[in-house]
């Protein structure tokens, strides 16, 4: 409706612009309309990136109680135990803290920040050298590609404990038996699940043009 009143006005005044009292009160309406249209669209695209940071937030909250509750849980079972379930702890340790940082590499490399160049390699031999990651998941994830990580590394997690139970190390456990801590890594991997969604699925990028476009009609009017 802008762009028609401005091309009736040049129609109306091919020699120039020669704008009349009706004519600048004709814009002023259409400025207003732009405006307000401007005010709705901008409202909702904030709404919009408001609460997928919120969701974000809240699951990764999640996500850090469930994976803090499995540590704890093994640790409380294995108390004053050495040998075989020394290491079973120290393994359970080091999966959590990949599962943990694997959801930032994910985000990061889905949304990766100006002037970093770095790739899922170097992302990698990172986590090898802060001794997070093994020579074999390495390859593993290598083979794999950047996607799904976190939940590859809870599935590792899960084996653990599944061995663990296998071989004696858990049934004892009244406090925190294996179902326990299954459960508690299902709703890491749904955690995780949430936050990859709301990271992979912005808001259209048709929408920010329309914005975009409408904002500089707008600009135009009231120049």
């Amino acid at each position: 409706m802008a762009l028609a009143g401005i091309l009736w006005i040049m129609a109306e005044a091919p020699t120039g612009w020669n704008v009349t009292v009706e004519g600048i009160d004709g814009i002023s309406g259409q400025a207003g309309t732009v405006r307000n249209l401007i005010t709705f669209l901008l409202g909702l695209f904030i709404s919009i990136t408001l609460s997928q940071w919120w969701t974000v937030r809240t699951s990764m909250a999640r996500l850090h109680g469930a994976l803090r509750a499995v540590v704890m849980g093994v640790a409380m079972t294995l108390a004053n135990r050495v040998g075989e379930p020394s290491r079973l702890r120290e393994e359970v340790l080091r999966l959590v803290q990949l599962v943990h940082r694997l959801v930032f590499v994910e985000a990061r490399l889905h949304c990766p920040s100006r002037g970093v160049e770095q790739s899922f390699e170097d992302y990698l031999l990172e986590l090898q050298s802060d001794g997070l990651l093994v020579e074999h998941e390495a390859r593993a994830l290598s083979t794999h590609g950047p996607r799904r990580l976190a939940c590859t590394a809870l599935l590792w997690l899960q084996r653990e404990l599944n061995a663990a139970e296998d071989v004696g190390l858990l049934r004892s456990a009244a406090t925190f038996p294996l179902w326990i801590l299954s459960s508690r890594i299902r709703e890491a991997g749904a955690a995780i699940d949430v936050v990859r969604q709301n990271v992979e699925t912005q808001v259209p990028l048709p929408y920010v043009h329309i914005i975009s476009f409408i904002t500089k009609v707008n600009l135009s009017l009231i120049h």
